[in-house]
């Protein structure tokens, strides 16, 4: 990925996704190499800054660890931060913008 890329929206990576998916979900999507990553993020979905939920079952967001706001491009971007999606529709992991107010999962890592 170039250095360009790195600070692009939407979905990147080959299979990504696949490999942080829960093994079994491997067989929702029929893709291969779900669950290599031993990450299993789960598809809880998010909600929208008026309390509707989307995405349960299917999709799920995680909220980053980096809050570059001032790389936003949108009015009043001190109100988004960066998230990752990943869903059983697509090997790979996007990469967006979304409300410091919505509701998202969190994954946590050990350095």
């Amino acid at each position: 990925m170039s250095q360009n890329e790195i600070g692009n929206v939407g979905f990147r990576g080959v299979n990504h996704g696949d490999q942080l998916k829960p093994e079994g979900d491997c067989s929702v999507s029929g893709y291969t190499n779900c669950g290599t990553a031993n990450f299993n993020v789960l598809f809880g979905g998010y909600s929208y800054y008026a309390g509707h939920f989307y995405g349960n079952g299917w999709k799920g967001a995680l909220w980053s660890s980096s809050d570059d706001s001032a790389e936003s491009p949108l009015e009043n971007s001190e109100c988004y931060t960066w998230i990752r999606t990943i869903s059983n529709y697509s090997r790979k992991v996007s990469r967006d913008y979304y409300y410091k107010f919505g509701s998202l999962s969190c994954h946590c890592v050990q350095d």
